[in-house]
């Protein structure tokens, strides 16, 4: 690694009047100017983090070994890479010794008869054996940041055929794919919570824990006893409790805006209106073949990009990113959770008080109701969804956002609508069954 070649002895001179290697020297060393590496020393229990280095292909590690599979006593050896056989992961050994008679033939070292020194050897022995690592990079910065920032190559292990080139979910589903989406959720024991999704949140939700492997916010587990691991289990619902900042008005301020909404009825069915720097809209025609959600309207869309201007923040299950390269191309998966763009699944999302956007039940309401009993607890910049019985079943987002005269007035798409009046459409005698609206008080 570096720019410059050096002769190995001549690196370690200095040292070798102690009779032995000591430890300094692997990251003494490289700090003179003629190396031009960067140096980062790692723990025994750091081996995740090791593996996540050297899956770019740009690391290398020399790790120092305990007795057993390498040494009766400490050996020094150079780590070039991670690789998977069989569903294990491996580390690829440069063994100086390379007649060592220390080899097993349990399975975990895989080496040619005819000893060369090279060696992959499975992560398990590391976990056990390994005392250090030193970690280096040829990026010539003075600091540890580029091998901090280091992103896992999934593909080096062994998770081929998740995504394709630029990074996005594969969108044929064989049975190659199922069974690598398999490995990865036993891998990061994320099988029960992915079984408990429904269908269409499980390719976002998918998407969004391979994203969040690649960063390392999520790691694999040693359950399955195939991946070696810090001994941790993935605590990724962390994301999930952040509201506790709505700025409601700001969340108005948005849904009204004329750019992307309109009060006017000639307007009402115009699909153009809307905030095409950051967002997609699910009712045109084009929409329609989403191959995600299948969306017809743009209701909780719409809200949720409300919600986003009032400060919600996105996590796990409630996120849309916007596809910079592949805009207004519905046949391309987008990294998105129902919770963001179903009416149904937004509801039950930001109604469920353990998500902590509100701390009270739903006001449920029909024409019957005399709104004068519960106007004074309703608030600008909380949600109205509209269905059709009270058991919970909704198939309208909207958004309130004025308070006067004894009504509520709300805002919202598909149809485009700013403060129109919920007394009004509950008064329509041409809607069967009656609507029945819940509204969903949010924290502030």
């Amino acid at each position: 690694m570096g720019s410059a070649k050096h002769v190995p002895t001549k690196g370690s001179d200095p040292w070798n009047n102690k009779g032995y290697t000591t430890r300094a020297f692997f990251a003494d060393s490289v700090t003179q100017k003629e190396y031009q590496l960067n140096c980062i020393r790692l723990q025994k229990g750091d081996i995740q983090r090791v593996k996540t280095l050297l899956s770019d292909g740009k690391h290398m590690a020399v790790a120092i070994m305990g007795p057993s599979h390498f040494t009766m006593g400490g050996h020094y050896i150079v780590l070039s890479g991670v690789t998977t056989n069989n569903g294990y992961n491996y580390f690829e050994v440069l063994d100086p010794h390379k007649n060592n008679q220390n080899y097993t033939n349990d399975g975990t070292m895989i080496y040619d008869a005819q000893k060369n020194g090279k060696v992959i050897a499975r992560t398990s022995i590391f976990a056990a054996e390994c005392q250090e690592y030193w970690v280096y990079s040829t990026i010539n910065e003075t600091s540890d940041i580029p091998l901090k920032n280091a992103m896992l190559n999934l593909e080096n292990l062994g998770y081929s055929g998740l995504r394709n080139t630029s990074g996005e979910l594969i969108v044929k589903r064989d049975e190659a794919f199922e069974k690598v989406v398999n490995l990865f959720l036993k891998d990061y024991n994320l099988t029960s919570e992915y079984n408990k999704l429904n269908s269409i949140d499980k390719n976002t939700i998918l998407f969004t824990w391979i994203r969040q492997a690649v960063n390392g916010q999520i790691k694999p587990v040693d359950s399955s006893g195939k991946v070696d691991s810090e001994t941790t289990t993935n605590n990724y619902l962390s994301e999930i409790f952040t509201n506790k900042s709505y700025d409601a008005l700001a969340a108005v301020k948005y849904m009204t805006n004329l750019k992307y909404n309109s009060g006017d009825k000639e307007q009402e069915d115009n699909t153009d209106l809307y905030n095409k720097d950051e967002y997609e809209r699910f009712d045109t025609n084009a929409s329609k073949i989403y191959s995600l959600t299948r969306l017809t309207g743009d209701c909780a869309n719409f809200v949720s990009q409300g919600l986003i201007a009032g400060g919600v923040k996105k996590n796990l299950f409630f996120h849309y990113y916007y596809p910079k390269d592949n805009p207004n191309n519905f046949f391309v998966e987008r990294d998105m959770t129902a919770a963001w763009a179903q009416p149904q699944a937004q509801y039950e999302y930001f109604s469920n008080v353990k998500n902590h956007y509100t701390e009270s039940d739903p006001i449920i309401f029909d024409k019957s109701t005399n709104i004068s009993g519960f106007i004074n607890d309703v608030k600008v910049g909380d949600l109205l969804f509209w269905g059709s019985d009270y058991k919970g079943s909704v198939h309208h987002a909207t958004m309130i956002t004025k308070i006067e005269n004894g009504d509520i007035w709300y805002s919202g798409h598909t149809k485009n609508r700013i403060d129109a009046s919920v007394k009004k459409a509950l008064s329509q005698k041409d809607v069967s069954p009656p609507y029945i609206l819940y509204i969903i008080k949010m924290n502030r």
